[in-house]
């Protein structure tokens, strides 16, 4: 029942990209669900959450995810993350290129699945206004050429360094 919860969590994308949690095995890097975001030329973003069930992420050491392509050449994938606060306006974190700062575990997105490490110590630090008591999205986005499909799979949360150094 859980799984289904995802299917709802697509929130006030842009640009010309449809996501969705897609119920196909063989596209999914483990069990049978993945998300699909489907994206044409230009720039696109696509928030995965949900404002209303927010995530204490205060103190865990990474977020990580496996990520793939259809077609390899992917220029860069950003990463940010948004809070769920209730008291003023939601903080979203400055974009974090996954490729560029080095957060994927390979030289580039491919058609093969790859693990994608995003340390919390260096987004607390860069951005200490954010509520990690409050998780609410992790926000996609990027620049395509030309149309292309990416998949985002197991997405986790990672307690300590030696948590993230067993793998997944």
């Amino acid at each position: 029942e859980r799984e289904r919860d995802w299917r709802k969590g697509v929130r006030y994308s842009d640009g010309e990209v449809t996501a969705a949690a897609e119920d196909d095995s063989k596209n999914a890097r483990t069990g049978r669900y993945s998300i699909r975001i489907a994206v044409r030329s230009g720039e696109w973003r696509v928030p995965w959450g949900n404002e209303y069930y927010c995530s204490n992420i205060t103190g865990f050491a990474a977020i990580s995810f496996w990520i793939r392509t259809d077609t390899p050449g992917a220029q860069e994938l950003y990463i940010q993350l948004r809070d769920g606060t209730k008291t003023s306006y939601p903080i979203t974190t400055k974009r974090l290129g996954i490729v560029r700062n080095k957060f994927l575990e390979g030289a580039g997105i491919t058609d093969k699945y790859q693990r994608v490490v995003i340390p919390l110590k260096r987004v607390r630090k860069e951005n200490p206004e954010l509520h990690f008591d409050l998780l609410a999205f992790m926000i996609f986005s990027g620049k395509e050429k030309s149309s292309r499909t990416y998949w985002i799979d197991d997405i986790r949360l990672h307690l300590t360094e030696d948590d993230l150094k067993r793998g997944p």
